[in-house]
């Protein structure tokens, strides 16, 4: 990693704790912490990002491959650097004991350009471009096939979503990876987006772009990416289509 990256990252967290940053404690609503060994950890990042107007904020993020990373279009508007944490734990004593090499500056991002942010069906996915690798014990996430996605996740079906988010509405602590358990309630109409319902668990501010897994066989197959959810009972996840590639604008 070239040390201008390491100071600008330092730069960062050195700001986030001086700031008095709402990075403290465990998150996600119900559900619980994700250990070391789950299969989870591996494929799932944390992001901290800097807005131009000076405003900071968490999101969360899959592994696609070595230098791309899955997130919300609505998590890069208006952004300015983002910082990319190969950690279970983000808050700022996480951040501060976290070594360099577990870090990654973005390098550009691409947000789809069906995003208009009125919350309808439409693609709130981004792009992240990072260089320098994966940490040795990450890997990129497996992706359910598209293909048959939509019939796989039929209403009733379990699913766990992960993320770095509160555990509630108003909370501010962020920054422990959690995870929880939710049930499909329905597609949208076109099957771009996907509902999951849990009374007592759910996502919340922090979990937005972080991944839904459908679980088949102990293996976790990334099917969507946090849009939005009320904090409480429901979540709302953007479906991985076959087109994914393509529904992107330039950086």
């Amino acid at each position: 990693m070239k040390t201008s990256q390491i100071k600008l990252m330092s730069a960062l967290i050195l700001s986030l704790c001086t700031a008095g940053s709402s990075l403290a404690d465990p998150n996600i609503v119900g559900g619980s912490l994700v250990n070391a060994n789950e299969a989870v950890s591996r494929s799932i990042v944390g992001l901290i990002l800097e807005a131009t107007n000076g405003g900071q904020g968490v999101c969360s993020g899959s592994i696609l491959n070595r230098n791309t990373i899955l997130t919300a279009a609505h998590c890069v508007q208006n952004l300015k650097s983002v910082t990319i944490l190969f950690t279970r734990d983000i808050t700022t004593k996480g951040l501060l004991t976290t070594p360099a090499a577990m870090m990654r500056k973005g390098d550009s991002y691409k947000a789809s350009s069906a995003f208009v942010g009125n919350g309808s069906e439409e693609l709130d996915v981004a792009l992240i471009k990072f260089s320098g690798g994966i940490p040795t014990g990450f890997v990129p996430a497996l992706v359910l096939d598209p293909a048959i996605s939509i019939a796989t996740l039929k209403p009733g079906t379990k699913v766990v979503l992960a993320g770095f988010g509160t555990t509630g509405r108003g909370r501010s602590d962020s920054g422990i990876l959690r995870k929880a358990t939710m049930v499909v309630k329905s597609h949208s109409p076109n099957h771009k987006q996907v509902e999951l319902v849990n009374d007592g668990e759910s996502s919340c501010s922090g979990d937005s772009g972080g991944p839904a897994y459908y679980v088949a066989n102990g293996k976790y197959y990334l099917f969507g990416v946090l849009s939005r959810g009320n904090c409480t009972s429901f979540s709302v996840y953007t479906r991985l289509s076959s087109n994914l590639g393509a529904q992107f604008a330039r950086p």
